[in-house]
């Protein structure tokens, strides 16, 4: 059994942990690669075996329950800069292991890792490594519906009678991953003109849709893509896990009320910062960031080119003190900016790293997990920046009986339309007879994916909206879920928004690199 050391919540690096052979992964000098054979050793060497349950109800009730070797392991209490998260599955281990980790995908799937933290000192969370993961145990789950009241989700580090590999656990080829990878990141625009998981990267909006991640990630030809089902389902996996509630914003509100627009108080030349009131300032975060525009005209969407054309999606370096009354408000540009006080400020979704700087499971500030303008950290990875994400693997068709999820459960085959290598899951969203919000009840199990189903009221359930269009609308649409700057209580990690065509794009689109998106389909036997 491993031996776990806590560090106060943070990715458990391998410096803290020792199997009980004290087996440490191998390198190849030749390739520069950790070898995926002693990769998936060294977390056999770690492994405890324990079912980890939750009882999921499936009706009203938003609290679930723990079970199995879950039962009686305290929720964490989430941490912030400057106050570590006190995480009781730091001990445990085993389902819940991950460390940061550069490294990616070859065209066949096959994962590969170049660095670890804690064992390469030139590990690098910049990109200077490449992309940055969370490298996890490849986990094994059963979803089990039979109960009339609630369902049961269980996970294990190990291949147990009754247990399911995860999805997307299978390559191509047939083969089991050796280990999983996950984005730490939201997905933005690398040099090279693809998307990537760097810290420092402002988020990647404005051009990000589900067709536009099958170039953006080349999926024709790489072993990446867009956000899959199954990046998406580990979110939600360790979310019920740890917090056992299907109301994700009872835990963490996530950037969902953080939209606000301000005409600079003064004009400057040649300067970093906007001088704003003390009250506009009091509404921002330093760390969080924003687009300055000269504003021409008199749209203030964020869309338009002239509120973004002076910087896009700069972080808040600090907030200081100015004159009486008023706050300079300065950012990271790599160069100097006019400012006129017919110019429009206002603020973008979060970028990514912006959680670099917190102790395990948290939020920037102290008050962040309840305050809906800032985003969160699960398992190290940085969730719901204020930009929808869309699912790059999903496409919602509407055939006449509402708006059913369709899975692609190998990227290679992702197409700007539905074609065969979408599997239909029987599962629809909420449709009504008109556009409109629907708050959901319960989660489910969707070939693949995770989502939530049935039609209660904000105060039930989730307590997460689903939009879609009206029944008699027979289109398709794209899986964008989360939420946005400006959701509010329809957000969370329930939300889904489905009223948007394959290819739309907005400010508040975005999406994040899979490296897990290749798989050999839907296996369920243990």
């Amino acid at each position: 059994m491993a031996n776990i050391k806590s560090i106060g919540g943070n990715p458990i690096v391998p410096e803290y942990v020792e199997s009980a052979t004290g087996y440490r992964p191998v390198k190849d000098a030749a390739t520069g690669r950790y070898t995926n054979a002693s990769l998936a050793m060294w977390l056999m060497t770690l492994r405890n075996g324990k079912q980890y349950g939750a009882l999921v109800p499936k009706g009203a009730e938003s609290a679930c329950t723990k079970s199995r070797a879950n039962a009686g392991i305290a929720n964490p209490t989430p941490g912030h800069v400057g106050t570590p998260a006190i995480d009781p599955y730091d001990g445990e281990g085993g389902a819940f292991l991950h460390f940061d980790v550069n490294g990616g995908a070859d065209p066949d799937g096959t994962p590969f890792v170049t660095k670890i933290r804690g064992i390469d000192d030139d590990f690098a969370l910049d990109g200077s490594q490449g992309d940055v993961w969370e490298l996890t145990p490849t986990l094994w789950w059963r979803w089990d519906a039979s109960n009339e009241l609630y369902s049961e989700k269980v996970i294990s580090d190990s291949p147990l009678p009754g247990l399911w590999a995860q999805p997307n656990a299978y390559l191509p080829s047939g083969k089991i991953r050796p280990y999983m990878l996950y984005a730490k990141y939201g997905g933005g625009k690398g040099e090279d003109g693809k998307m990537h998981s760097y810290s420092g990267l402002p988020l990647w909006i404005r051009q990000v849709s589900h067709n536009s991640t099958i170039t953006q990630c080349d999926t024709a030809n790489t072993g990446y893509s867009g956000k899959t089902t199954a990046d998406d389902w580990y979110v939600k996996t360790m979310f019920l896990s740890k917090y056992a509630t299907k109301d994700s914003q009872s835990v963490f509100t996530g950037c969902m009320v953080y939209s606000f627009q301000y005409a600079p108080a003064i004009a400057e030349t040649g300067v970093r910062r906007v001088i704003l009131t003390d009250a506009q300032a009091a509404n921002l975060i330093v760390g969080s960031s924003m687009m300055l525009g000269t504003h021409t005209d008199s749209s203030t969407d964020r869309n338009t080119a002239y509120n973004y054309d002076v910087f896009d999606g700069a972080r808040i370096t600090s907030i200081e003190d100015y004159a009486s009354g008023q706050k300079a408000v300065y950012f990271d540009t790599l160069d100097t900016f006019d400012v006129e006080t017919t110019y429009l400020l206002s603020t973008s979704p979060w970028g990514a790293g912006c959680l670099d700087a917190v102790d395990g499971d948290g939020t920037v500030t102290a008050n962040g997990a309840t305050s809906s303008k800032e985003p969160f950290k699960i398992q190290g990875i940085e969730c719901q920046l204020g930009a929808y994400e869309v699912l790059g693997n999903v496409i919602l068709d509407n055939a006449g009986e509402g708006f059913e999820v369709c899975v692609n459960h190998d990227t290679r085959g992702e197409s700007t339309s539905l074609t065969s290598a979408y599997v239909r899951t029987g599962i629809v969203l909420p449709t009504g007879d008109a556009d409109a919000w629907h708050y959901t009840l319960t989660p489910t199990y969707a070939g693949g994916a995770l989502v939530a189903v049935g039609e209660g009221t904000s105060a039930q359930g989730t307590h997460d909206g689903n939009y879609t269009n009206k029944l008699s609308t027979i289109a398709t649409r794209e899986f964008l879920s989360g939420g946005f700057l400006i959701t509010g209580a329809y957000g969370g990690l329930w939300c889904v928004v489905g009223n948007c065509t394959l290819g739309d794009v907005w400010w508040s689109i975005a999406s994040r690199l899979s490296a897990i998106g290749r798989s050999g389909g839907e296996f369920r036997a243990a």
